[in-house]
């Protein structure tokens, strides 16, 4: 796809939602929310790259999910360290020539008070979140800009780049707020290309991370830190893995073919309030 090509309206498949024949590379895909949405790119027809900090689950992860005809892989990736993301696209291209879609959900976070942050935590909050970010955004579009065929990339936010949670979440918050402002930046760099870059929000999202901040004596008594939490989600609930992969096919193929740079909140009503 030269400079001066789009994608044409409503892109090309019958069903806008059919992802077979694309490769998707999902970074943090052993996370929580990262296997549920990898094995929802793989229903709906999605071959997979799977980056992961521990290549073991990534490759477990990836052997579960290679159903005939979809295809997928599991490799090791540091997204601190440029040549561990490259390396992943060269995989993506040995297995399977191209890549379509980028996900990326890796993160770091540790709650603690701004007052109180070492430097040595906000700067692995940031070299994860916001940095890794970028690493993965440059390393993709020198791929995906060669290809000439577009494709999507799909940075995973946070409602905490929107507004203050106040529980210490503030380098994460400032990281995920950048992310926000790449994601902007990306979508308009790229839009001649074909290539389209938007981002998803979640709100708090019931995984084992979350489970064990619930159990945690110092947020309060058992039930107390999760019923604050809910109380501020106009929906009623917390989010689950499940709520994120609607929202992440409909990013990474023909539905959302007019769709760029823009951050969907999947926060059942938090930043509406």
């Amino acid at each position: 796809m030269s400079e001066t090509t789009r994608q044409s309206p409503g892109g090309t498949s019958p069903n806008p939602f059919d992802l077979s024949g694309k490769v998707a590379v999902v970074f943090g895909a052993c996370g929580g929310i990262g296997g549920t949405v990898a094995a929802g790119l793989s229903e709906h027809g999605a071959s997979l790259v799977l980056a992961d900090l521990e290549a073991p689950a990534a490759r477990e992860l990836a052997a579960s999910l290679s159903t005939p005809p979809r295809q997928a892989v599991g490799v090791g990736c540091d997204v601190r360290m440029a040549d561990s993301v490259v390396q992943v696209f060269k995989d993506a291209d040995a297995a399977f020539g191209r890549v379509d879609v980028v996900v990326n959900l890796a993160f770091a976070s540790v709650l603690m008070p701004v007052a109180e942050m070492p430097d040595a935590v906000f700067q692995r909050t940031l070299d994860v979140c916001l940095g890794g970010a970028f690493r993965i955004s440059r390393a993709a579009a020198q791929v995906m800009i060669p290809q000439g065929s577009g494709g999507s990339v799909i940075q995973f936010s946070s409602i905490a780049g929107f507004a203050a949670m106040g529980r210490g979440t503030g380098a994460y918050a400032m990281a995920k707020g950048g992310l926000n402002a790449l994601i902007r930046e990306t979508a308009v760099e790229w839009a001649s290309h074909g290539i389209r870059v938007n981002g998803i929000a979640p709100c708090q999202t019931r995984t084992a991370p979350l489970e064990a901040l619930f159990k945690n004596p110092k947020h309060g008594a058992p039930g107390e830190l999760e019923t604050a939490m809910i109380a501020r989600i106009p929906l009623g609930r917390l989010a689950e893995p499940q709520d994120m992969v609607g929202a992440c096919v409909f990013l990474a193929g023909d539905a959302s073919s007019m769709v760029t740079g823009h951050v969907l909140p999947v926060d059942g009503g938090f930043l509406a309030k």
